[in-house]
Protein backbone atom coordinates (compact mmCIF):
# COMPACT_ATOMS: atom_id res chain seq x y z
CA UNK A 1 0.00 0.00 0.00
CA UNK A 2 1.12 3.25 -1.41
CA UNK A 3 1.57 6.05 1.60
CA UNK A 4 0.63 9.11 0.29
CA UNK A 5 2.99 12.50 0.48
CA UNK A 6 1.01 15.18 0.71
CA UNK A 7 3.33 18.26 -0.63
CA UNK A 8 2.73 21.49 -0.03
CA UNK A 9 1.37 23.75 -2.99
CA UNK A 10 5.52 25.16 -3.44
CA UNK A 11 6.23 21.86 -3.63
CA UNK A 12 3.51 20.90 -6.02
CA UNK A 13 4.15 23.36 -8.61
CA UNK A 14 7.55 22.67 -8.20
CA UNK A 15 6.53 18.75 -9.28
CA UNK A 16 4.65 20.03 -11.98
CA UNK A 17 7.49 22.19 -13.60
CA UNK A 18 9.84 19.71 -13.03
CA UNK A 19 7.88 16.98 -15.07
CA UNK A 20 7.05 19.50 -17.62
CA UNK A 21 11.04 19.89 -18.24
CA UNK A 22 12.15 16.08 -17.97
CA UNK A 23 13.02 16.39 -21.64
CA UNK A 24 16.03 19.44 -21.27
CA UNK A 25 16.66 17.78 -18.02
CA UNK A 26 16.24 20.07 -15.12
CA UNK A 27 17.48 20.35 -11.62
CA UNK A 28 15.15 21.34 -8.80
CA UNK A 29 17.20 24.00 -6.41
CA UNK A 30 15.65 23.93 -3.20
CA UNK A 31 17.09 25.18 -0.27
CA UNK A 32 18.38 22.49 2.46
CA UNK A 33 15.34 21.08 4.80
CA UNK A 34 13.08 22.41 2.33
CA UNK A 35 11.47 18.63 0.64
CA UNK A 36 13.81 18.07 -1.82
CA UNK A 37 13.81 14.29 -1.01
CA UNK A 38 9.63 14.31 -0.55
CA UNK A 39 9.29 15.97 -3.95
CA UNK A 40 11.60 13.95 -6.02
CA UNK A 41 10.22 10.77 -4.57
CA UNK A 42 6.45 12.33 -5.53
CA UNK A 43 8.32 12.75 -9.48
CA UNK A 44 9.62 8.81 -9.67
CA UNK A 45 5.76 7.92 -8.35
CA UNK A 46 4.45 9.81 -10.84
CA UNK A 47 7.00 9.19 -13.98
CA UNK A 48 6.56 5.88 -12.86
CA UNK A 49 9.84 4.41 -14.66
CA UNK A 50 12.50 2.11 -13.03
CA UNK A 51 14.97 4.51 -11.47
CA UNK A 52 18.49 4.85 -10.69
CA UNK A 53 18.62 7.31 -7.46
CA UNK A 54 22.43 8.54 -7.03
CA UNK A 55 23.85 9.97 -4.01
CA UNK A 56 27.36 10.43 -2.63
CA UNK A 57 27.02 9.71 1.09
CA UNK A 58 25.64 6.89 3.26
CA UNK A 59 22.89 9.16 4.83
CA UNK A 60 21.74 10.37 1.60
CA UNK A 61 21.28 6.97 0.32
CA UNK A 62 19.65 6.05 3.90
CA UNK A 63 17.01 8.88 3.64
CA UNK A 64 16.05 8.44 0.15
CA UNK A 65 15.89 4.67 0.51
CA UNK A 66 13.61 5.23 3.89
CA UNK A 67 11.14 7.70 2.01
CA UNK A 68 10.70 5.81 -1.02
CA UNK A 69 9.87 3.00 0.76
CA UNK A 70 7.36 4.81 2.43
CA UNK A 71 6.00 5.91 -0.22
CA UNK A 72 5.55 2.54 -1.23
CA UNK A 73 7.78 2.11 -3.94
CA UNK A 74 9.74 -1.43 -4.05
CA UNK A 75 13.63 -0.04 -3.45
CA UNK A 76 17.20 -1.47 -3.44
CA UNK A 77 20.22 -0.28 -2.41
CA UNK A 78 23.35 -0.67 -4.62
CA UNK A 79 26.35 -0.06 -1.89
CA UNK A 80 28.69 -1.86 0.01
CA UNK A 81 26.87 -3.58 2.86
CA UNK A 82 23.30 -3.97 1.31
CA UNK A 83 22.13 -6.96 0.27
CA UNK A 84 21.35 -6.63 -3.47
CA UNK A 85 17.60 -6.28 -4.61
CA UNK A 86 17.77 -6.42 -8.43
CA UNK A 87 14.56 -6.58 -9.12
CA UNK A 88 13.28 -3.55 -7.05
CA UNK A 89 11.22 -0.37 -9.64
CA UNK A 90 13.79 1.88 -7.81
CA UNK A 91 17.80 1.56 -7.13
CA UNK A 92 19.75 3.84 -4.77
CA UNK A 93 22.98 3.82 -5.57
CA UNK A 94 26.56 4.93 -3.97
CA UNK A 95 28.52 6.56 -7.08
CA UNK A 96 31.16 5.08 -5.91
CA UNK A 97 29.93 1.71 -5.79
CA UNK A 98 27.98 1.39 -8.84
CA UNK A 99 31.12 2.52 -10.56
CA UNK A 100 32.41 -0.93 -10.03
CA UNK A 101 29.93 -2.63 -10.20
CA UNK A 102 27.13 -3.69 -13.36
CA UNK A 103 24.83 -0.74 -13.84
CA UNK A 104 20.35 -1.72 -13.60
CA UNK A 105 17.85 -0.91 -15.97
CA UNK A 106 16.88 2.62 -15.64
CA UNK A 107 14.61 5.05 -17.56
CA UNK A 108 14.89 7.69 -14.88
CA UNK A 109 17.93 9.05 -13.05
CA UNK A 110 17.26 11.20 -10.21
CA UNK A 111 20.90 12.70 -8.57
CA UNK A 112 20.88 13.86 -5.16
CA UNK A 113 23.42 16.75 -5.02
CA UNK A 114 24.11 17.35 -8.55
CA UNK A 115 26.85 20.03 -8.36
CA UNK A 116 28.71 16.80 -8.47
CA UNK A 117 27.46 15.78 -11.55
CA UNK A 118 30.23 17.27 -13.37
CA UNK A 119 32.92 14.93 -11.86
CA UNK A 120 33.78 12.31 -13.86
CA UNK A 121 32.60 9.16 -11.80
CA UNK A 122 29.04 10.62 -12.41
CA UNK A 123 29.95 10.89 -15.88
CA UNK A 124 30.53 7.36 -16.61
CA UNK A 125 27.57 6.08 -14.78
CA UNK A 126 25.24 8.87 -17.51
CA UNK A 127 27.25 7.76 -20.57
CA UNK A 128 25.69 4.47 -19.38
CA UNK A 129 22.22 5.97 -19.36
CA UNK A 130 22.01 7.88 -23.30
CA UNK A 131 18.31 7.40 -23.20
CA UNK A 132 17.46 7.97 -19.37
CA UNK A 133 15.81 10.87 -18.49
CA UNK A 134 17.34 12.98 -15.64
CA UNK A 135 16.52 15.32 -12.60
CA UNK A 136 19.35 16.93 -10.38
CA UNK A 137 18.11 17.94 -6.80
CA UNK A 138 20.47 20.42 -5.08
CA UNK A 139 20.17 23.44 -2.78
CA UNK A 140 23.50 24.76 -4.29
CA UNK A 141 23.56 24.85 -8.27
CA UNK A 142 27.38 25.98 -8.59
CA UNK A 143 30.61 23.72 -7.89
CA UNK A 144 33.56 25.36 -6.17
CA UNK A 145 35.60 24.06 -9.02
CA UNK A 146 33.99 26.04 -11.58
CA UNK A 147 32.64 23.53 -13.67
CA UNK A 148 29.41 23.98 -15.30
CA UNK A 149 26.90 21.91 -15.20
CA UNK A 150 25.52 23.01 -18.58
CA UNK A 151 26.45 19.82 -20.68
CA UNK A 152 24.61 18.10 -18.14
CA UNK A 153 21.44 19.91 -17.13
CA UNK A 154 19.43 22.34 -19.64
CA UNK A 155 16.87 23.96 -16.83
CA UNK A 156 16.81 24.35 -13.58
CA UNK A 157 13.73 25.11 -11.47
CA UNK A 158 13.86 27.20 -8.84
CA UNK A 159 11.17 25.90 -5.75
CA UNK A 160 9.65 29.18 -4.32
Amino acid sequence: MCAVISLRPYQLDAVEAVVRAIPKRPILVSPTGSGKTYMAVALVDRVGLPTLWLAHRKELIDQAAGRLQAHGLTTGIIMAGYAPFPLAQVQVASVQTLARRDRPPAGLIVIDECHRAAADSYRAILDGYPDAAVIGLTATPFRLDGRGLGDLFGEIIVVA
